[in-house]
């Protein structure tokens, strides 16, 4: 019987040890889990930390492209403005200009005229 009760304290410890091997490795996977968990929590932190970051960096760059965009426009609008005193200086100048022809053409007509005029007292 000794052989017996061998066999029965070997499968015994047999099976001891198999469970004390399985909670061993439920602890195991119930640590590694636990883990995973705070992990999956950080990355969840830092993505939604880069996220506002990110946003930030995109609102400043609109606000800075905004600023860059309204100088951009003054700049155009002062130039335009400028060619536009300019073009109404050419216009003003050359109406007169043309005030001055009309002037020197009814003038020359006039001599025109006057010079017909005596020819043809002359030739009378």
């Amino acid at each position: 019987m000794v052989d017996g009760e061998g066999r029965d304290s070997s499968a015994k410890r047999r099976k001891t040890e198999g469970a004390e091997d399985e909670q061993a490795t439920h602890d195991d996977t119930d640590q590694v889990v636990s883990k995973l968990r705070v992990c999956e929590e950080r990355l969840r932190e830092d993505a939604e930390s880069l996220l506002r970051e990110f946003n930030e960096w995109v609102s400043s760059m609109m606000e800075h492209l905004s600023q860059i965009t309204h100088a951009s426009c003054e700049a155009l609008l002062s130039e335009f403005s400028h060619k536009v005193d300019e073009l109404d200086t050419l216009t003003k100048e050359n109406d007169e200009g043309d005030g001055h022809i009309m002037q020197a053409s009814q003038i020359a007509q006039s001599y025109i005229q006057n010079d017909l005029m005596n020819d043809s007292d002359e030739q009378g």
